[in-house]
């Protein structure tokens, strides 16, 4: 077993916690959006539009957006060391077994970086 293998798990729950939570706070955001969009002719203030909450989303989509970077680039260097020590390798059979692992990790860090081209829409 290649140990590598569990931080493939790790990473591919980092990225589905990721993914549900943009989703989820994108969702917020496009809401508050609508609201100012719809209320754009009038006195945003006067009308009771959350700036505050506006704010607060806009910062977490930040803070979500350097999570995600971070992720990804701790997978890729996971991939980076996992590869070095693949060099060492004499069994074609664990080989085998370390490219797989090598296949997972590099899907996840992909992954994750796909979640930060998400982020970075949102600040449209």
């Amino acid at each position: 077993m290649d140990p590598f293998s569990l931080l493939a798990i790790v990473a591919e729950s980092m990225f589905l916690e990721t993914s549900v939570t943009i989703n989820k706070v994108l969702k917020v955001l496009s809401f508050m959006e609508h609201q100012v969009l719809l209320a754009a002719g009038g006195e945003l203030a006067e009308q009771g539009f959350d700036f505050v909450g506006l704010h607060n989303v806009s910062k977490h989509v930040i803070y979500l957006k350097e999570g995600s970077h971070a992720a990804a680039a701790l997978v890729k260097h996971l991939c980076e060391g996992h590869e070095r020590i693949m060099e060492r390798v004499s069994s074609p059979e664990r080989l085998e077994l370390m490219r797989s692992v090598q296949d997972l990790l590099l899907h996840k860090s992909t992954l994750l970086e796909g979640e930060g081209v998400q982020y970075r829409q949102s600040e449209r």
